[in-house]
């Protein structure tokens, strides 16, 4: 027997759920409403970096893990990843959170440096 359909209202929903998640994509990425609506989001990884993100999303390694991202003006900033699989409506999905790093490491930057400089 093949899975349920969702039905018109439930899929709806996803379709609202999707473009919430886009719009907060495009805005830390940069892009203005729409820039990223249907975009692979493996193209915003740095280059340097993007063949680490390609073997992890090809083994479906699953957690979390840091790498540098790409914004729409070319600028690189730290982005933490985290990464599972899932089953919906019978479709193996991966969903991907992405969260910047930029604030925190300056945080921690600052913090260190001024534990440093109270131990000397």
């Amino acid at each position: 027997m093949p899975p349920n359909k969702p039905s018109r209202r439930s899929r709806a929903r996803l379709k609202k759920k999707e473009r919430e998640l886009a719009l907060c994509l495009n805005c830390l990425l940069g892009y203005e409403e729409e820039g990223l609506y249907s975009s692979v989001v493996i193209d915003f990884i740095a280059p340097e970096v993007k063949d680490f993100s390609k073997t992890r999303v090809r083994a479906k390694t699953e957690g979390i893990y840091e790498t540098i991202g790409v914004r729409k003006d070319r600028s690189t900033f730290p982005i933490e990843i985290n990464a599972w699989e899932c089953t919906i409506g019978g479709k193996c999905i991966r969903i991907t959170a992405a969260q910047d790093l930029t604030e925190q490491k300056r945080w921690w930057s600052s913090y260190w440096t001024v534990k440093i400089a109270l131990k000397n």
